[in-house]
C-alpha cells in the first residue's frame, strides 16, 4: 500500500525527467555533460524512490494492520482500569473521604453519611462508626443495583435511609433496621425480589415513594407511629399477603396517617395496589383517609379492619378488589 509521499515522489521523478529530456532537445545540445548530470538526476531520484519503497515495506513488516477484536479488547481494558481511577475522581469532586470499602461524608455535626458501599461481600454490616464519626444516614444511592449482596445490618444509631439507597439489590433476602431508623426515602428497596420480609422499628414515621415497590415482601406490618406511607410504597408487591399494625405507645392524639398522592382530583394514593396476592388488611389506628387507588386490584382482598379514627374513604380505594364481599366501617 503506497503513502501519500510516495506517490508524490514518484510523480515528480516522472516529470523531473521529461522536463529535463525536453529542455535538452529545445536547446538541441548534443547528449554529453548535460544528458549526464540529467541522467544522475534521475538516478538521484530513483535512489530516494527505492530508499522509500524498501522504508514503506520494513514499517509494513513492524506493525502490521491491527485485528479489529484485537482492538475492542484493548478498550474494553481501558475501560475497566479507569472505572476505579474514574470512580475516585467523582469521590474527591464531591468531597468525599474513604475508610476500607465506603464512601462518606461529615456532616457540621460531626455525623458521617455513608455514600458508597464498593465491597463484594454477600453478609455486610454497616460500621456505627468510622474513624471515630457517628454513621446515623445511609445515604442515597449507597448500595444501588450490588449484585452480590445477600444480607445487612444497619446500626444503631442511624435514622435515615436515602433515595435508592439499596434499589435494585436483586440478591438482597435480609435487611436489620435499627430501633432510631425514622425515615426509609424514596425508592430505598424499590426492586428488592428477594427481600421477602423486614420488621419495621417502632420509632419508624415515614415510607417513601416507591420504598418497597415491586419487593418479594410477604407480610409487612405497620407501626402504629408512622405518619406517612408515600405514593406506590408497596405497589405491585406480588407475593404481599397480609399487611397489620403494631402499638408502639409513641403516639398521641395529635397523630394523623397521611399519604404520598398523586394525580386525580383527590390524588392517588396506590400504596398498596396490584398486591395479587393480599387477602387481609388492618390499618393503624391514627388512619383517618383511605385515597384514591390505595388498594386498587387487590384481586384476592377479602377482609379490611378499619380504625375509629377513620373519617372518609375516597374513590377507587378498593377497585377491583373483586374477593372483597364484606367490610366493616366503625360508628
Amino acid at each position: 500500500m503506497e503513502t501519500a509521499n510516495l506517490k508524490e515522489l514518484r510523480s515528480f521523478s516522472k516529470k523531473a525527467v521529461s522536463l529535463a529530456t525536453a529542455f535538452a532537445i529545445v536547446l538541441n545540445l548534443s547528449f554529453g555533460s548535460f544528458s549526464t548530470e540529467v541522467f544522475a538526476e534521475s538516478a538521484d531520484v530513483e535512489a530516494a524512490e527505492a530508499i522509500a519503497i524498501e522504508a514503506e515495506e520494513q514499517t509494513e513488516e513492524v506493525a502490521p494492520e491491527a485485528d479489529i477484536s484485537d482492538v475492542a479488547s484493548v478498550e474494553e481494558i481501558s475501560e475497566a482500569e479507569t472505572t476505579e481511577s474514574e470512580l475516585e475522581e467523582y469521590h474527591d469532586w464531591k468531597g468525599d473521604l474513604s475508610y476500607g470499602d465506603y464512601y462518606y461524608t461529615v456532616d457540621s455535626s460531626n455525623n458521617a453519611t455513608i455514600t458508597q458501599y464498593i465491597g463484594e461481600d454477600t453478609a455486610v454490616t454497616v460500621p456505627s462508626t468510622i474513624q471515630g464519626y457517628s454513621v446515623v444516614v445511609i445515604g442515597a444511592n449507597a448500595f444501588k443495583s450490588n449484585t452480590t449482596i445477600e444480607s445487612v445490618t444497619i446500626p444503631e444509631g442511624v435514622t435515615l435511609l436515602g433515595n435508592e439507597a439499596f434499589n435494585g439489590c436483586s440478591k438482597l433476602s435480609d435487611v436489620k433496621l435499627p430501633s432510631t431508623l425514622k425515615t426509609i426515602n424514596n425508592y430505598a428497596f424499590l426492586n428488592c425480589e428477594r427481600l421477602a420480609s423486614v420488621s419495621l422499628p417502632a420509632n419508624l414515621e415515614s415510607i417513601g415513594w416507591q420504598a418497597f415497590c415491586q419487593s418479594g415482601l410477604k407480610t409487612i406490618s405497620l407501626p402504629e407511629s408512622l405518619t406517612f406511607i408515600g405514593f406506590e410504597a408497596f405497589r405491585n408487591c406480588s407475593k404481599l399477603t397480609s399487611v397489620t399494625t403494631f402499638a408502639t405507645g409513641l403516639g398521641d392524639t395529635n397523630t394523623k396517617l397521611s399519604w404520598g398522592l398523586r394525580y386525580t382530583t383527590y390524588g392517588a394514593s396506590s400504596a398498596f395496589a396490584n398486591c395479587t396476592a393480599l387477602t387481609s388488611v388492618s390499618l393503624t389506628k391514627y388512619t383517618t383517609v383511605i385515597p384514591d387507588s390505595a388498594f386498587s386490584s387487590c384481586i384476592a382482598l377479602t377482609s379490611v379492619t378499619l380504625p375509629s379514627s377513620l373519617e372518609s374513604i375516597h374513590a377507587n380505594a378498593f377497585n377491583s378488589c373483586t374477593a372483597l364481599t364484606k367490610i366493616v366501617i366503625p360508628e
